[in-house]
């Protein structure tokens, strides 16, 4: 799970600290949420199996990718204040992860629409696949 919160004009203030958010004028939020389906997998070439998210990170490096590309257009297109990305893989190194996909793809022009900045990520670390202690019987091991 990975949620980001955006660059509407309120948000760069609170970043730059110039003003707080006046409370009488409304504010319009637009949240939103996108199974993105970026797990390793789906980045393998030559139908090789994966066994980490290298293949996710080679992708997010290159830039270039057309299923990576696709998802950040769309997300430009609707251009949300906050987004929660489901079935983003967990990459603990932000750098190697979350990082390349705003620094390659959110923040570049996709298909002439305008790059979208996220200033504030939350990445939580997934459960998906952690071994549980319960039995198919639903007996405690």
């Amino acid at each position: 799970m990975l949620s980001a919160c955006g660059t509407g004009q309120h948000f760069k203030n609170i970043e730059q600290g110039t003003s707080p958010i006046n409370t009488s004028t409304p504010i319009t939020l637009k949240v939103a949420t996108f199974n993105v389906s970026m797990e390793a997998t789906n980045y393998v070439e030559n139908n090789q199996k994966a066994m980490s998210n290298a293949a996710l990170r080679t992708a997010l490096k290159s830039g270039q990718h057309p299923q990576i590309k696709n998802i950040a257009e769309i997300v430009q297109r609707v251009a949300p204040d906050i987004i929660l990305l489901n079935e983003f893989d967990y990459i603990a190194d932000k750098q190697q992860g979350i990082a390349l996909f705003k620094q390659k793809y959110l923040e570049v022009s996709q298909q002439d629409q305008q790059p979208i900045r996220y200033p504030f990520v939350y990445l939580a670390p997934v459960n998906t696949g952690m071994k549980t202690p319960f039995h198919q019987d639903k007996k405690v091991a």
